[in-house]
């Protein structure tokens, strides 16, 4: 019932394009995780081109996950690089990863947001207003930012049940897998009781 996905190199995205073949291919993993970013380099960035390209080519799975090293600026107070920072770079990732067109490129992307997609949901509304007022972000994207939200899924990480409930509405429940964090400290240490709970409501 578990399966592995792998970890890639992807500060060489060739090389994390032939590993991740590898891993499908060879491994029968179904995908991979890798970070937000890559040493702050956005994934949507040209460099990364050969790796979206395979990702796109073998169908994969990608799990984002937030990734820094040491506090962030402004954050370095009361653990916010966790509390507050992990689901604003999630945001932050994906809104990129939409307003870049990089979904209009490659067609068959399957992304996963961790902690309940980040602030991606609760902010679509915004990042839809944002896109039909102004000029720079229709420069590659054609349609409303949340046509793309096809390509998401999240997982239960949000530490509230009526976030979760609301994200199962909003996505649908086909859209919503379970998610733990486990051991570590932010981990949602009820998760099955939290689906339960939502469920209820």
């Amino acid at each position: 019932r578990l399966v592995g996905i792998a970890s890639l190199p992807m500060q060489e995205p060739e090389t994390a394009a032939e590993e991740l073949r590898h891993s499908l291919d060879d491994l029968g993993f179904p995908g991979a995780q890798i970070g937000s970013s890559v040493e702050r380099r956005p994934l949507d960035g040209d460099e990364f081109t050969p790796f979206w390209e395979a990702v796109n080519e073998l169908n994969a799975v990608i799990v984002l996950h937030p990734y820094y090293v040491g506090p962030l600026p402004g954050l370095e107070d009361y653990y916010l690089t966790n509390i507050f920072g992990n689901p604003m770079d999630t945001a932050l990732a994906a809104s990129r990863i939409i307003l870049s067109g990089l979904l209009e490129r490659h067609r068959n992307l399957r992304i996963v947001l961790v902690h309940g997609g980040g602030f991606l949901p609760y902010q679509l509304g915004r990042i839809d207003h944002g896109w039909a007022v102004r000029p720079e972000p229709k420069k590659t994207v054609p349609r409303l930012p949340s046509e793309y939200l096809e390509h998401f899924w999240f997982d239960t990480i949000t530490h509230n049940d009526h976030a979760l409930q609301w994200l199962v509405e909003f996505v649908g429940e086909d859209r919503v897998m379970l998610g733990t964090d486990l051991p570590y400290d932010m981990g949602d240490v009820d998760p099955l009781g939290r689906i339960e709970r939502s469920l209820r409501e």
